[in-house]
């Protein structure tokens, strides 16, 4: 069906035929999941020079962050 679509080269045929794929492809999936994690963050006011960020490195951002009491 991918060849196929290549070939045409009337668009809405073309559309036409990458809707049946999808179609095909929407059949075949066993099980699709879309979830997304909210992970809340709170530090007290007196932490300096922190940021979070979406990564692994913990060590490089709390050795850059102090607390100023």
């Amino acid at each position: 069906m991918l060849l196929r679509q290549r070939r045409v080269q009337d668009p809405t045929k073309r559309r036409e035929l990458l809707l049946d794929i999808q179609r095909n492809l929407a059949k075949m999936v066993y099980r699709a999941e879309a979830y997304s994690a909210v992970l809340p963050a709170v530090w007290d006011p007196a932490l300096k020079n922190y940021a979070p960020n979406l990564g692994y490195d913990y060590g490089g951002r709390l050795m850059a962050a102090w607390l100023d009491r």
